[in-house]
């Protein structure tokens, strides 16, 4: 839409000069004695004209300055899209991690458990062998 809409100031543009070189042959061609001296009047439409020949072309600038903007936004937008989804996988990284930490912590508690009660059943065995003898 951008793109047409510049195709279109551009187009716009180049009619607006073509008209203007054709209003300066005709106000050239009706005057009876052409003076080769620039009358105040041919210096301020001269100035306006060039006014009216810029326009067009600052508003081509600020057009292609809104397609940046809105490839810019685009692009903003899909690195968001790309940082959330790195972020999800993350978050269900240490999801399973967290919980990996948790099942490892309840084997290591069932081993000391384990130990202790290898430690009391040796302790009570050393007893009754020192009983014996």
């Amino acid at each position: 839409i951008v793109q047409g809409h510049l195709t279109k100031v551009v187009e716009e543009t180049k009619l607006s000069k073509e008209n203007q070189a054709r209003a300066k042959e005709s106000d050239l061609s009706d005057t009876l004695s052409p003076s080769k001296e620039k009358s105040s009047d041919d210096t301020i439409d001269a100035q306006m004209d060039e006014q009216d020949l810029n326009e067009p072309l600052a508003k081509v600038s600020l057009l292609k300055d809104d397609l940046q903007g809105a490839q810019s936004e685009t692009e903003a937008k899909q690195e968001i899209q790309h940082l959330r989804k790195e972020l999800i996988e993350a978050q269900e990284l240490a999801r399973t991690s967290k919980q990996k930490c948790f099942e490892l912590q309840a084997l290591l508690e069932e081993e000391r458990k384990a130990y202790r009660n290898q430690v009391e059943e040796s302790a009570k065995q050393i007893q009754v062998l020192q009983v014996q003898l």
